[in-house]
């Protein structure tokens, strides 16, 4: 299904690529060259809901020097998402609803207070 001119995709893997390529001030056109396809591809998958890219994960994810996992979970392969309790994936669900400033917000009070704990143990 084609979107509205100019609609960024809400698919959360693309979401989760210009994200990783923003952090990494890497560019989409970059990508696209390293993995070998036409220009316009990236912008198919952005704005027109092209799912070509799960052909390619690998490329991507090596790109990126992230894992598949954490493309298409949000999840680095670093925690086993089998591992978790019912409340941090509570906690984990809640975080990717948030908006970029609210998740700030959160690390900083997180860093805080888990810093408050570790003072009152010494």
């Amino acid at each position: 299904m084609r979107l509205p001119k100019n609609e960024i995709t809400n698919d959360q893997i693309v979401l989760r690529i210009m994200e990783v390529l923003k952090a990494q001030k890497k560019t989409e056109k970059e990508l696209v060259e390293y993995i070998g396809l036409a220009n316009g591809t990236f912008t198919k998958w952005k704005y027109k809901n092209v799912k070509s890219y799960q052909h390619h994960m690998d490329k991507i994810s090596k790109f990126l020097n992230v894992s598949q996992t954490y493309l298409t979970d949000g999840i680095d392969d670093i925690i086993n998402v089998h591992s978790l309790s019912a409340s941090e994936v509570h906690l984990l669900q809640m975080y990717r609803k948030m908006g970029k400033e609210e998740r700030e917000v959160l690390m900083k009070s997180a860093s805080w207070f888990v810093d408050s704990l570790e003072n009152r143990r010494k």
